[in-house]
C-alpha cells in the first residue's frame, strides 16, 4: 500500500493538518525523540468512499533545509521510497517562493505522476496563488466550493486523496479506456446493447471521455472524472468495477 508524505518545516502545521484530516494525532508525540523534530512519526488515514476503502499510512518529514532534503529524496538510494508514495502534502504557514520552486523542480526532475499539494496552513489565502498545475495550492482556511463549484480547502485535499492509486499492485496499470497511448476510449461491451443507452448518449459519452483523456490532468484525476461521468450517465446500471474493463 502506498503512503502519504506530509512534509514541512517545524511549526508549519503538519500535525494540525493530520488532526483535521484524520480526527486524531500520531502516537509517540510524548516521546523525547520527537520533542524537537517530528520526522519519523507515522499515522493512518482511513479512506471510505463509494469506490473503495483503504487504510493509508502517513509519513511525517520535517526539514530545516528543503534543498538538501529534496536532493536526498531525488537520489537513486531513495527510489524505493519515492515509488511507495501515493501523494505528497507540503505544509507551510507563510508562502516561500524559493521553496515552491524547489518543489516544482523536484517534481519535474523525478517526473512524478502523484499529486503534490502545497497546503497553506494559515487563516488567510494568497490573493494570487502560484499559477502552476503542481504543486496544487490549497488554503486550509477555505470551505465549501469556489465560483466554479469546485471543492476547496480540506474538502479538496480529501477529494485528491480519494482519487489516488493506493494499491501498489495497480500502480503500473494504465488508466482509462485507452487501448494504447494514442487510442480512443472504449465503452464496456455490456452498455452497448443497453435499451437505455441511445446513440446520442454514446456519442456524447465518447466525446467527453476523449476530452478527459486529452486534458492536462494526472491519471488519477482523469480516472475520477471518467468514473463520475459514467455514473452520472448510467445511473443504476453503473457498477464500481466498470473501470476495470475500460
Amino acid at each position: 500500500m502506498r503512503v502519504i508524505l506530509v512534509i514541512g518545516r517545524s511549526n508549519s502545521g503538519k500535525l494540525d493538518f493530520i488532526k483535521a484530516l484524520t480526527g486524531s494525532l500520531p502516537k509517540g508525540l510524548d516521546d523525547e525523540a520527537f520533542n524537537n523534530d517530528h520526522s519519523g512519526l507515522i499515522h493512518k488515514y482511513n479512506i471510505r468512499n463509494k469506490y473503495f476503502e483503504a487504510s493509508v499510512g502517513i509519513w511525517i518529514e520535517e526539514y530545516s533545509n528543503l534543498a538538501e532534503t529534496l536532493d536526498a529524496y531525488s537520489s537513486e538510494e531513495a527510489k524505493e521510497v519515492i515509488d511507495s508514495l501515493g501523494a505528497i502534502v507540503y505544509t507551510f504557514r507563510s508562502f516561500d517562493e524559493a521553496e515552491w520552486s524547489l518543489f516544482k523542480n523536484f517534481i519535474d526532475k523525478l517526473q512524478l505522476e502523484i499529486p503534490v499539494i502545497g497546503l497553506h496552513m494559515s487563516d488567510e489565502k494568497l490573493l494570487e496563488p502560484p499559477d502552476v498545475f503542481t504543486p496544487e495550492y490549497i488554503s486550509i482556511s477555505e470551505e465549501g466550493v469556489n465560483e466554479f463549484n469546485e471543492k476547496v480547502g480540506l474538502d479538496r485535499v480529501r477529494e485528491i486523496l480519494d482519487c489516488c492509486e493506493w494499491n501498489l499492485s495497480q500502480v503500473d496499470k494504465s488508466f482509462s479506456e485507452e487501448k494504447d497511448d494514442a487510442g480512443d476510449f472504449y465503452l464496456p461491451e455490456r452498455f452497448k446493447g443497453s435499451p437505455d443507452m441511445q446513440s446520442t448518449d454514446l456519442d456524447n459519452l465518447m466525446k467527453e471521455m476523449n476530452q478527459i483523456r486529452d486534458a492536462d490532468l494526472e491519471k488519477n484525476e482523469k480516472k475520477a472524472k471518467a468514473l463520475n461521468l459514467l455514473e452520472k450517465l448510467l445511473g443504476d446500471e453503473f457498477e464500481e468495477n466498470d473501470y476495470e474493463s475500460l
